[in-house]
């Protein structure tokens, strides 16, 4: 028999192929390549507000929004007195972002990305 937890993982499992599937970076993979990509991603979850990180951090760590929207923020230096700007729109459900931590590991974030 399962545990609690792990039944809980594979609904989140479950969830994240089926949000994963309609996004385009992802959709040239067969569904056992999906499947794998799934298994070994690690969710994060975060409160309205909360930073998921900041302009000026080490880009590590690549994220798909499957759920709530983020703001891409980009923060005005502390000496000008200005305020932080929200750049576009939103993203939604389906949007990736964090993608210079796959390409170049290490790099500084250009922005901070606010749930």
């Amino acid at each position: 028999p399962r545990s609690l937890e792990e039944l809980t993982r594979a609904m989140e499992v479950v969830e994240l192929e089926q949000t994963l599937a309609t996004v385009p970076l992802f959709s040239a993979l067969s569904p056992m390549e999906l499947a794998t990509l799934c298994r070994n991603l690690k969710p994060v979850k975060v409160g309205e507000g909360e930073l998921i990180y900041r302009q000026g951090e080490e880009a590590d760590t690549f994220f798909v929004v499957t759920e709530g929207r983020v703001d891409k923020v980009v923060e005005a230096s502390p000496s000008s007195n200005k305020p932080d700007i929200i750049v576009g729109k939103p993203l939604s459900t389906g949007s990736c972002f964090g993608q210079m931590a796959l390409i170049n590991a290490g790099e500084k974030r250009s922005c901070t990305m606010r749930a």
